[in-house]
């Protein structure tokens, strides 16, 4: 069995009850687990972002498969660090570029992994807009459930249709990062790459409106999505580099 048909079988195949390491039977966080995720979190807003005027912690959730009923005993901590850019006070004024800024920074600046709770990883997420629409987040700082779990997504939901679905998606992403338009010296203009980038969003967005499409983006990230487009970007930055480097250059006409 490939991996796909087995992610897909274990997503079918759903535990219970949330994870009884970080849930109560009333599906409320146990105190101890929230305490000590809200001060991890904490300590990253205060030594990353505390440093600008303007930025407020607003919330801290919880989610991805620690929140849900696909839970893994081996998964790691997914904790959106949720901001508000006070734009009056921030030095940025304009809201589209202050949010690219803070983000960009904040991915530069931020060793994910580097925080860990019981052994496991803790991937901490910046947001500065709205929450995406994702079942199952929890709010650490409010201590309540923001959008609740489903115990089965996938209730209804034929593997083999899946399985089709998701390798028909591949395979045209595939084919679309392949067949990108270079100029003659094999590059790729930066108008395209934008259109790419958004391409990528663009598949996140539209997968997350129902409990299938959720299924869906889980099984195209789980091969790869997020990877083949990360590679991609980072094999064109290189070519770049190859063809626009003063130095490469020099050594050419040498």
């Amino acid at each position: 069995m490939d991996r796909l048909r087995q992610n897909i079988t274990r997503l079918k195949s759903p535990h219970q009850t949330l994870n009884p390491e970080i849930f109560d039977e009333q599906n409320v966080m146990l105190p101890e687990m929230r305490y000590h995720l809200i001060w991890q979190v904490q300590n990253v807003f205060d030594r990353f972002l505390s440093c600008f005027p303007g930025v407020i912690l607003e919330d801290i959730c919880l989610c991805g498969s620690s929140t849900s009923y696909l839970w893994r005993p081996e998964g790691d901590f997914d904790v959106m660090l949720r901001v508000k850019i006070d734009r009056k006070r921030f030095f940025i004024k304009q809201e589209k570029a202050a949010n690219y800024f803070l983000n960009r920074y904040f991915t530069c600046c931020y060793n994910n992994h580097r925080y860990r709770l019981n052994g496991k990883k803790i991937d901490v997420i910046l947001k500065t807009k709205e929450l995406p629409q994702k079942y199952g987040v929890y709010s650490l700082l409010q201590n309540k459930w923001l959008s609740n779990p489903i115990p089965d997504l996938c209730a209804g939901l034929d593997a083999d249709g899946l399985y089709t679905i998701v390798t028909k998606w591949l395979a045209k992403i595939k084919e679309r990062l392949k067949t990108a338009p270079r100029d003659s010296e094999g590059k790729i203009s930066i108008e395209e790459l934008k259109k790419i980038r958004k391409y990528h969003k663009r598949i996140v967005k539209q997968q997350y409106k129902d409990p299938k499409g959720h299924m869906i983006i889980k099984l195209l990230r789980y091969e790869g999505l997020n990877d083949m487009f990360y590679w991609f970007f980072m094999a064109e930055f290189v070519r770049a580099l190859s063809v626009t480097s003063p130095a490469i250059q020099e050594q050419k006409h040498e």
